[in-house]
């Protein structure tokens, strides 16, 4: 069951994708979209990130280069100060003492990479270190052929930096005196090796112009990479980038792709820091894998929610569509029989009946058309939930309406002591175009709960316009009474569904609380509005405005001759005072009497 259950959610999922194509194409695109942003992303990021690596790595260099040359300046100097003691002729004689103080003063600064000083003036010859045939190395002959330059040389091992010298020697002309210093070649590596956290992750080689390995400082796999580096690949890639002065490139030991940072160093040895490039870069892809991750979840929940709501949108809808189609259906079939016994009571009523029999026609009469308005009402009501309800703008003629509906209000009071008056805007034109019918259903439901809370006094509907433009006016129907009236709290929740002001009100004169709900609906449909003003033991007034346009501009009401005089005997005060409104707007002079005076008096 539980399969079949899950089977179903998927199936719905995909026929969300199959019948909605434009909102599948819609998704695809957002989908791409984010990709390539991830990607630009990514690649952007990476490319920044290089750049960052990129510096601190040419800056590691220049500080090893400087570090180094730093130690080799110093060097020169002291090459000039053993040349210059064969100067004076005091020196000159026994030149042994002052040349053996520079060479403490550098053991002393150069402390364990340095190896020692050599010097020769004729025959006196100053040797501190075990070096032997100086007259046959190369920076011997070089500097005779370079006088008054200090230079320094390499002087490579079989072990690498181990016994490797580094030697800055100078022939000076003036005093024809040669003078050598010699320091260890591991001192290089003391200059590589001084940030900590930067060895962490790259390591040195240094190797010659011919792309031969001198030493490797590697901290995991040390033999394997002094192995690549000795083959004919690795020399190849030596070779390659000990042509370039400076720069950056990258090569494979074996399958792995190294990033690799060079300079010239020192002579013809070169420096070369080079990492994994995954290493570079794995708390970045790490970091990099977890964001889109997250990003690619979340954009999957909001579609699989978008989804769902849907199709929970479309269940909903079908199921609206479904109940309208169904109320519709046992509507007309209720309300057949119904407007039959509503006809045949009104039939009766018209007859001479008296009596019990009158009154059980009546009950009859009214108990049949309180049924029909409210099925009426919850077919509405089912309509704009579903969606389906619709406003039909034709053309109608006002002053028909108006004595349709009034002329249905009458009846309803002929029980009761209440006055229904109308005074209607006689400027207000009699053609005009909208939804007579839904026109004619507010006016009915506004006058028919004036009639229900009103037990005595009057009911006034009043007619006004408000020409806009273009044709288009705003129609506004005002229906004022002397009933019961509404507290301010309850005013705010009257045009809810289901809701009415009195407590006892539905059990009292029955209803759905649906009229004012569905009023509100169909003035804001037809472009407009409903407002309510009351007070409590007072009465109420409700305004409601719709948009029409006017078919014909022809008045509701006009005067074809203003001279006549008119005389009108009026007891009740109110529609007196209505009475003559009407009559001042349509220019009419008249006489109003409202006592008990004779009329022809």
């Amino acid at each position: 069951m539980i399969s079949k259950i899950k089977d179903t959610g998927i199936k719905d999922k995909f026929r969300f994708f199959s019948e909605n194509k434009s909102v599948t194409l819609t998704i695809i695109f957002i989908l791409i979209a984010l990709i390539a942003v991830i990607a630009f992303s990514f690649f952007g990021t990476m490319r920044i990130l290089s750049r960052g690596v990129e510096t601190i790595a040419y800056i590691e260099l220049d500080k090893a280069e400087q570090s180094l040359q730093g130690n080799i300046d110093d060097c020169r100097l002291y090459t000039l100060l053993i040349c210059n003691c064969f100067e004076s002729e005091k020196n000159a004689a026994d030149p042994q003492k002052e040349i053996s103080l520079h060479s403490k003063h550098m053991a002393d600064i150069f402390s364990h990479s340095y190896i020692g000083t050599y010097a020769e003036h004729g025959s006196f010859v100053f040797s501190d270190t075990e070096i032997k045939n100086a007259k046959t190395k190369r920076w011997y002959k070089d500097s005779h052929g370079s006088p008054d330059i200090a230079k320094v040389y390499v002087e490579e091992s079989r072990s690498g930096l181990r016994d490797g010298l580094i030697v800055i020697s100078l022939y000076d002309s003036s005093t024809d005196s040669i003078s050598a210093i010699f320091l260890n070649a591991e001192m290089i590596l003391d200059s590589v090796s001084s940030n900590n956290d930067f060895n962490k992750l790259f390591d040195a080689v240094i190797f010659n112009d011919n792309g031969g390995l001198i030493s490797v400082q590697n901290h995991a796999n040390r033999k394997s990479t002094a192995e690549f580096m000795k083959s004919s690949k690795g020399v190849d890639v030596l070779s390659k980038f000990a042509k370039i002065t400076r720069g950056h490139d990258v090569f494979r030991i074996g399958r792995v792709a190294q990033t690799a940072y060079f300079c010239r160093l020192v002579d013809d040895w070169h420096i070369m820091y080079y990492a994994n490039r995954a290493d570079i870069y794995k708390d970045f892809y790490l970091f990099s894998i977890i964001q889109y991750i997250v990003i690619i979840l979340i954009f999957l929940l909001f579609i699989m929610f978008f989804i769902q709501n849907h199709t929970n949108s479309l269940r909903l809808e079908r199921a609206l569509k479904t109940r309208s189609a169904f109320l519709t259906n046992m509507s007309h079939e209720i309300r057949t029989p119904l407007n039959a016994i509503i006809g045949m009571s009104e039939i009766l009523l018209r007859r001479d009946v008296h009596g019990a029999a009158r009154n059980d026609v009546v009950s009859i009469h009214n108990a049949g058309t309180g049924l029909l308005a409210i099925i009426n009402d919850i077919l509405d009501y089912s309509k704009m939930e579903s969606g389906s309800f619709k406003i039909i703008n034709d053309e109608y003629d006002l002053p028909g309406l108006v004595t349709e509906v009034v002329s249905l209000i009458s009846f309803r009071l002929k029980e009761k002591d209440v006055r229904l008056m109308v005074n209607i805007n006689p400027a207000v034109p009699r053609r005009l175009i909208g939804d007579e019918v839904r026109i004619k259903q507010i006016l009915v439901n506004l006058l028919g709960n004036a009639v229900k809370f009103t037990e005595r006094g009057y009911i006034i509907l009043s007619v006004d316009w408000d020409f806009i433009s273009n044709g288009e006016t705003n129609l506004t129907l005002k229906v004022a009474d002397t009933g019961i009236g509404i507290a301010e709290e309850e005013a705010k929740l009257l045009f809810d569904e289901f809701t009415q002001a009195d407590a006892g009100a539905k059990s009292k004169h029955g209803g759905t609380g649906l009229g004012l709900y569905i009023s509100k609906n169909l003035a804001q449909q037809m472009g407009g509005s409903i407002s309510l003003e009351s007070t409590l033991g007072k009465g109420s007034t409700f305004t409601v405005t719709v948009k029409n346009k006017v078919e014909n501009y022809a008045p509701f009401a006009a005067v074809s001759d203003e001279n006549v005089m008119l005389g009108i005997y009026e007891r009740d005060i109110t529609l007196a005072e209505l009475l003559a409104v009407s009559l001042d707007m349509l220019h009419v002079n008249y006489r109003l009497i409202s006592d008990d005076k004779d009329p022809d008096n």
